[in-house]
C-alpha cells in the first residue's frame, strides 16, 4: 500500500514539469490541462451517494 502512494505523486509531478518545460506551458495552464481528467475521476465517486441510499442492502 506504501508503494501505490509512493507512485502517485510521480505520476502527476513528472506529467506536470514535462508540459512545463518541453511544452511551454505556464502553471495556470498546466493546472487546468489537469482538470478534466482529475473531474472525470471524481464525478463517479460522487454520483455513488445517492445509489447507496437507494439500495436496500446493508454497506459493508
Amino acid at each position: 500500500m506504501l508503494l501505490t502512494g509512493a507512485c502517485l505523486n510521480p505520476m502527476w509531478y513528472f506529467p506536470t514539469l514535462s508540459m512545463q518545460r518541453v511544452l511551454g506551458y505556464g502553471p495556470l495552464q498546466t493546472g487546468l490541462a489537469f482538470l478534466p481528467p482529475d473531474s472525470g475521476g471524481k464525478a463517479p465517486s460522487n454520483s455513488q451517494g445517492p445509489i447507496r441510499r437507494l439500495s436496500s442492502a446493508p454497506p459493508f
